[in-house]
């Protein structure tokens, strides 16, 4: 503790005032006594004197004098130093849907509160999610910092790049702290890694015709996060009718099962794992059909998955006379770039010629929509062909340093290509072709396939149609807040809308933060609490003497 004005001690000599004031205030009282020469034998000199001042001084002079000091002392500014880990903090906050399991949200607070509590400020906090919020701006009071944390909850929908939390935030920080189940690596991160309950999820849910066309074949992946083998009961809901599957699930593990259907499809399906968890939200997945029905020009080879896969996706019609909604070219090259959405697999155009075939390397994935859901690090691949993409063509799956699965917009509309070369892969006999396909058409068709949907995304509905839930209608923009099949109005039909958790996003970006904190010194002022004490005594003196009076 030091003084940061020392010369209030002066203060101090106000004391002698105090003394001298009380004695000149005392004077003798007479008392009757029965005799006097009782008083006669007291001692005489220096001793008896001091013995007959002492019982002058009482309570109420050493409650000034201790008043005079804590005035004193406060003037003085006396001052707490604590030597804290760090200083300036940023805390960061995970919000979305996965933190909404059983017992993530006390703990993520009680880590918040650890971190503020182990810096020396000033500091802030943010909930990572969608949209982002800031539950406290910059701030040198750590009483407002750990206030701020009551108002964290977390919501259902996902998480941006770690970067856009950060974008409120561009000063440098000695301290960043990212707390979440699944926190950022990044340098100069602090991560608190929160561990996730025993947990069972639906991965993925999708429907596919059979190749016979005698009925429908469900995609379903399962998850076990437990340490026990999970017996699983899957229920498939759809209009009044009910699919019940057991599954049987090692632990650890993820299952992809492909189970037969006969049931109906028109109004969307709800697939649900029992027994419920700690996280029930990801035991549930909802798939909804195609809307309307797109036509197909087919340019080059034949592929009969790739048909299967575009047919499960939505009902499309092959066609041979425009207008043509997607082209879809399977190993070939097209002398004009086609006009209109295009679906390239193995196929080059002038605006993106195709090379030589080239041995496959190993898999690296970015984090792009086309690859939700799938798990592309299990494909194997004898070869892709070499492509020369567009500027601003953005590539979701490497092979090696070889484009492998790229998306890019032309003015003549949306491109995505597939640079394997699908003889030579296990690809379209997996679970993931008809989801990868699918995740392409609700790229490059928005709204004509009845694309699935996530929590917390921007939805712009097409003009005329309107989302019934909750009792009401919502037109333009609409952000759904809750999984679920939704029912879509306009003048001449209704369709059906899928809504799903968002799928996994990983956490990348970029803030100033010095990769290793250093000890900060904290200062604490103390004058406050010794005015407050010495007011405290002075009232308490006022009335000891105005009940002596």
């Amino acid at each position: 503790m030091f003084l940061q004005w020392p010369a209030g001690l002066f203060f101090l000599s106000s004391a002698l005032l105090v003394v001298l004031l009380y004695f000149l205030r005392r004077r003798a009282r007479e008392v009757p006594v029965p005799a006097l020469f009782l008083w006669e034998r007291l001692p005489r000199g220096e001793v008896a004197r001091l013995e007959r001042l002492w019982p002058r001084v009482d309570l109420l002079l050493l409650l000034q004098l201790l008043i005079v000091g804590l005035f004193a002392l406060a003037v003085a500014g006396p001052t707490l130093v604590r030597i804290r880990p760090a200083g300036a903090t940023l805390v960061v906050v995970d919000a979305s849907a996965s933190m909404s399991a059983d017992d993530l949200v006390e703990e993520a607070k009680a880590a918040a509160r650890q971190a503020i509590q182990g810096s020396a400020g000033p500091w802030a906090v943010v909930a990572w999610s969608k949209p982002v919020e800031v539950l406290c701006p910059p701030t040198s009071r750590r009483e407002e910092a750990l206030a701020s944390l009551g108002r964290y909850r977390p919501g259902l929908a996902g998480r941006p790049p770690l970067g856009e939390a950060l974008a409120p935030f561009p000063r440098s920080w000695d301290r960043v702290v990212v707390i979440s189940d699944d926190p950022s690596s990044g340098q100069g991160f602090e991560a608190v890694r929160l561990p996730f309950p025993a947990n069972y999820a639906l991965r993925a849910f999708s429907l596919r015709p059979q190749p016979d066309g005698g009925g429908y074949e469900l995609l379903v992946r399962a998850a076990n996060e437990t340490d026990s083998y999970a017996d699983l009961s899957l229920t498939v809901r759809a209009g009044g009718t009910e699919y019940m599957k057991n599954l049987l699930v090692p632990p650890g593990e993820e299952e992809t099962f492909v189970l037969p259907y006969q049931g109906p499809v028109a109004q969307g399906l709800v697939a649900e794992l029992s027994p419920q968890d700690g996280f029930p939200w990801d035991n549930v997945r909802y798939f909804a059909p195609g809307l309307g029905e797109v036509r197909l020009r087919w340019v080059g080879e034949e592929d009969p998955y790739l048909l299967s896969a575009l047919r499960a996706a939505a009902p499309v019609m092959l066609s041979k006379e425009e207008p043509w909604d997607l082209t879809v070219a399977v190993g070939t090259r097209l002398e004009d770039d086609p006009t209109g959405p295009a679906l390239l697999v193995a196929a080059g155009t002038p605006e993106a010629p195709l090379g030589e075939r080239l041995p496959a390397g190993d898999w690296w994935a970015e984090d792009d929509p086309l690859l939700a859901h799938l798990r592309p690090w299990e494909w194997r691949a004898e070869a892709v062909l070499e492509a020369r993409l567009p500027a601003g063509a953005k590539v979701a799956l490497w092979s090696g340093e070889i484009p492998a699965l790229a998306r890019w917009e032309t003015p003549s509309g949306r491109r995505v290509l597939l640079t394997l070369d699908l003889s030579g892969t296990d690809l379209p006999l997996s679970v993931d072709f008809p989801i990868l396909v699918r995740n392409a058409l609700v790229w490059l068709l928005p709204w004509q396939e009845g694309e699935e949907h996530y929590v917390g995304e921007a939805v712009e509905l097409p003009p005329g149609a309107r989302v019934v839930t909750e009792g009401r209608e919502i037109s333009g923009i609409w952000i759904p807040d809750a999984p679920g099949l939704y029912r879509v109005l306009d003048a001449e039909r209704e369709w059906w809308m899928a809504v799903n958790l968002p799928s996994e996003e990983d956490a990348e970006g970029a803030v100033q933060a010095r990769a290793e904190s250093s000890p900060a010194r904290e200062r604490r002022p103390l004058w406050p609490v010794a005015a407050w004490l010495a007011l405290g005594l002075l009232f308490l003196e006022g009335a000891l003497a105005v009940r002596r009076a």
